[in-house]
């Protein structure tokens, strides 16, 4: 089991992806290819991590 710190932030973590996920289909964002690019970046760079407390989640349950 985690600790609550570690909770804390995995689910920060999660917070951070949904926001960027969500983002990304605003048309200001989607019509700029740079900044599509940067939250992109951003969201894979942490979707691992996501989908694995998304696991952890499912398996504690």
């Amino acid at each position: 089991m985690l600790s609550r710190p570690a909770i804390d932030k995995l689910q920060a973590i999660e917070r951070r992806y949904d926001e960027l996920t969500e983002a990304m289909s605003v048309p200001d964002v989607a019509s700029n290819p740079q900044r599509l690019q940067e939250i992109g970046r951003e969201r894979s760079g942490i979707e691992e991590t996501v989908s694995a407390f998304r696991e952890l989640n499912v398996v504690e349950r």
